[in-house]
């Protein structure tokens, strides 16, 4: 998934990819547990380096690439619904499945003023606020398959 906060990305995992493995960063830090996880997870990919020299720019991508890993090892079929905006931040989720040989394909929703309106509806700590959006919007880049992509579905 690509897009910014409110494009729909979750709704669209959840109505068209049911039955694929889920990995969600705003899910996982809602777990009571998570913190004591993440940590379990870093150290695994401290150990285990998934991604050999390639490393994410964040610790809390180190623990998602671990997840990510784990469903790809087991032959499932992978969503990982985070905004992913640059090439950089997806590169990791690139390397992963050509690590096991499996297709990777991105969803880029494009339409921010339907992103800003969904994000209006919101309610508390679910609403992003409005300059984070703007941020998002002026940091997304396109993807293309010229970066590994088998293919780039874009939603209007």
């Amino acid at each position: 998934m690509v897009g910014v906060a409110g494009s729909g990305k979750t709704t669209y995992v959840r109505k068209m990819l049911p039955d694929h493995a889920y990995v969600s960063m705003d899910k996982l830090q809602k777990e009571q547990m998570w913190p004591a996880r993440r940590h379990i997870l870093i150290e695994r990919y401290e150990q285990e380096q998934p991604l050999g020299e390639n490393h994410p720019n964040s610790r809390n991508k180190m623990a998602e690439c671990v997840l990510v890993d784990d469903a790809l090892r087991d032959g499932k079929d992978t969503v990982i619904d985070d905004t992913n905006l640059t090439q950089e931040i997806r590169r990791p989720y690139i390397l992963l499945a050509r690590k096991y040989d499996t297709s990777i394909r991105a969803i880029f929703f494009w339409d921010a003023r339907l992103a800003r309106i969904r994000n209006a509806k919101r309610k508390g700590k679910e609403r992003v606020p409005e300059d984070v959006i703007t941020g998002q919007i002026a940091q997304r880049e396109r993807p293309h398959d010229t970066e590994g992509f088998d293919s780039v579905d874009v939603i209007d």
